[in-house]
């Protein structure tokens, strides 16, 4: 793809389009790029095509002139979809298609076929746009010295020596933007290459044969036809002061003249400095008045833009009434759809079986109404048909009653498992019971204890103090064994706390997931499920009080 791509932009640039900068491939053209390469390619086939090669800064400049664009290339034949859209908003395939159908349309073009596009493009290329200001002069000047150099060789070459070629230079420059390019080819070497087409111009009166019979009136003449060149009486090729000109030739005062001419050439020469000041006058005069027409054009076209603007608002409007019109009848038209789909499935249902049943009737009735095979006949074989089809069922019902029996058998041993996990729970249910019991029953003397502490007497005697503490010091050591021995039993019977607190998790998780897998499926072990969980609950309450 990138191969036709790169041969696509190569014979555009064959036809004599000047690529954008930075553009190298179709992902390269952006909307700039496009247009100026879109406006090229109907300038060479339309020379009268007037489109801008560069985007307008303004919006609605940009609308109008894509739109354009998007017209003119419909008017050569371009069927697929077209618009501004395609333009502003680019795409690789879009982009791809509108340049090889603007191709194709650029190869039949005469401009294309004699080459004259293509020496255009190279030209701009090389020029890197229109010719302006000194570099113009330059090129002009370039090629009169050259006209001139074959004037003097044609002159040595002649036979005739009596006759002396008399030539003055005349430098050239362009009258102005809008006259050069409506008048005059793009390059002066174009305009220098006919002789019969300058005869009229100021090389073809340096000639030998023209100076004969030319005069200072026909050359005044001449200068207002052709309005691109300017004479100018002191613009010599070569120095006044010098006495050999610069093709080598002798001269005196820069140029070579009859004596019997030179007071006459010197009278035409006034005249047409003062042709010129008149003309430059009145081009000042009409840039003065080409500026005031720019400037209400420009006016013109702001008002044309804000009212193109507004049409295309109003269009907007419209459109999005009417795409919000279709949406809604869009929506009804689903709706329909899919009421007609369920009639049309509704038919197609009530179809096949009316179709059933009317082949089974037709069965029937050519069973009955066939001589060949008598109704016996016909029993008989759909009672092979049965026996065929009983032999199928029994077949397919021995896997199926083998894996029920697998099924039952499985489930039989779960039960068990659950019922004694249960029993093992009941168990641990009683013992939980029996150690609450003793706990309160503790608690009950506790209170009793402290109420009688209460009642005690507050006072005792101090003997009665005296033989407690001598009792307290005798038996010191007693408890010292005692307390060790409290210790040990202590963390004895914390160690078989903890064991007993992770078996029963341990057979709380287990009787869990076997009760939780097996609930699913039976009702009865939901419900011990929920019996489970709750006894959970409550023993995990009571430890926590």
């Amino acid at each position: 793809m990138d191969e036709a791509h790169q041969i696509l932009l190569n014979g555009l640039e064959q036809a004599g389009v000047v690529m954008p900068t930075g553009v190298s491939t179709i992902e390269d053209v952006g909307s700039g790029s496009l247009v100026s390469i879109c406006s090229q390619v109907l300038h060479l086939i339309n020379e009268g095509s007037s489109f801008s090669t560069s985007l307008p800064v303004s919006m609605a400049d940009r609308f109008r002139l894509c739109t354009d664009l998007a017209s003119a290339i419909k008017q050569l034949g371009y069927r697929p979809d077209l618009s501004f859209h395609q333009f502003l908003y680019t795409s690789e395939e879009d982009t791809y298609k509108l340049l090889r159908f603007m191709l194709e349309r650029a190869s039949k073009s005469p401009l294309v076929s004699t080459g004259r596009g293509h020496r255009r493009g190279r030209a701009a290329a090389a020029a890197g746009g229109r010719f302006t200001g000194e570099e113009n002069n330059t090129r002009v000047a370039t090629a009169v010295r050259g006209a001139l150099q074959r004037c003097v060789e044609e002159a040595e070459q002649d036979s005739n020596q009596d006759e002396v070629l008399p030539f003055r230079t005349c430098p050239l420059r362009l009258a102005n933007a809008r006259n050069l390019s409506k008048k005059t080819p793009s390059l002066i070497t174009l305009q220098a290459k006919p002789k019969a087409w300058l005869c009229s111009s100021v090389l073809e009166l340096n000639s030998k044969n023209s100076l004969k019979a030319a005069s200072p009136k026909d050359f005044g003449n001449c200068v207002e036809e052709t309005d691109v060149v300017k004479v100018v009486s002191h613009g010599f090729l070569e120095d006044d002061s010098s006495s050999t000109s610069r093709f080598g030739m002798p001269s005196t005062e820069g140029y070579l003249v009859r004596s019997a001419k030179y007071s006459e050439e010197r009278d035409w020469i006034k005249s047409l400095e003062a042709y010129q000041t008149k003309k430059e006058e009145s081009q000042c005069q009409e840039s003065g008045k080409y500026v005031e027409d720019e400037a209400a054009s420009v006016r013109s076209k702001d008002q044309e833009n804000e009212k193109y603007v507004r049409e295309l608002e109003e269009k907007l409007s419209s459109l999005t009434a009417e795409a919000s019109q279709m949406e809604a009848e869009l929506i009804e038209m689903q709706h329909k759809e899919v009421l007609l789909t369920k009639e049309v499935d509704a038919k197609q249902l009530e179809t096949q079986i009316v179709e059933e049943e009317s082949l089974l009737l037709k069965a029937a009735v050519d069973m009955a109404t066939n001589s060949n095979h008598p109704i016996e006949h016909h029993l008989e074989e759909l009672e092979q048909q049965i026996e065929a089809l009983k032999l199928k069922r029994d077949t397919a019902r021995k896997p199926l009653e083998e894996k029920k029996a697998s099924l039952e058998n499985s489930l039989h041993v779960r039960k068990s498992r659950a019922q004694y996990k249960m029993e093992e729970l009941k168990a641990v249910q009683e013992e939980i019971k029996r150690i609450t019991a003793k706990i309160r029953e503790r608690k009950e003397a506790e209170t009793v204890l402290a109420k009688k502490l209460e009642n005690a007497p507050k006072m005792a005697a101090r003997n009665t103090y005296i033989r407690r503490i001598t009792e307290l010091v005798k038996n010191s050591k007693k408890q010292d064994a005692d307390i060790d021995r409290i210790i040990r039993d202590t963390k004895q019977f914390q160690r078989e706390s903890n064991g007993a607190q992770d078996r029963l998790h341990r057979t709380y998780a287990i009787a869990d997931e076997m009760i939780f897998r097996d609930a699913k499926k039976d009702p009865a072990c939901r419900q011990a499920y929920r019996l489970l969980t709750s006894i959970h609950e409550n023993f995990n309450e009571t430890v926590e009080k």
